[in-house]
């Protein structure tokens, strides 16, 4: 699975990291901030 990545150029390999790294981080991200947002809400309209 990681083949083809080792046989194209540096360039590409590092952009597709970072990309990589953003993908596996963005449903930690979302999810933390749809958690937030559900609890200010909560917050605001049970007061």
């Amino acid at each position: 699975m990681l083949l083809p990545f080792l046989r194209w150029p540096s360039r590409y390999h590092r952009r597709l990291g970072r990309l990589r790294w953003v993908a596996l981080f963005a449903p930690f991200i979302l999810l933390s901030g749809y958690i937030v947002y559900g609890f200010v809400w909560l917050r605001r309209h049970s007061v």
